[in-house]
């Protein structure tokens, strides 16, 4: 797992050219017919999501002073 989004798709299904975490969704659903579940599986046990549990009561100006992006995106 990174510690830091980056441009790197995981797999051919990802929107490149953003900076974030990717996921390769083409293996999640593999998963998914494997398993008989869904994304709230992960979801819910992801350590993204629980990381930022916490964050979940700042208002968006607190969350956004918090978390600058590190890289600036170029725009055409």
């Amino acid at each position: 797992m990174d510690d830091e989004p980056s441009f790197e798709v995981a797999c051919r299904s990802n929107n490149p050219r953003a900076l974030k975490w990717y996921v390769d969704v083409e293996r999640c659903y593999l998963y998914w017919c494997e398993n008989g579940i869904d994304c709230s599986t992960c979801i819910k046990v992801c350590p993204y999501n629980i990381a930022s549990a916490g964050k979940a009561n700042l208002r968006p100006e607190e969350f956004w002073k918090q978390h600058k992006p590190k890289t600036k995106i170029k725009r055409k």
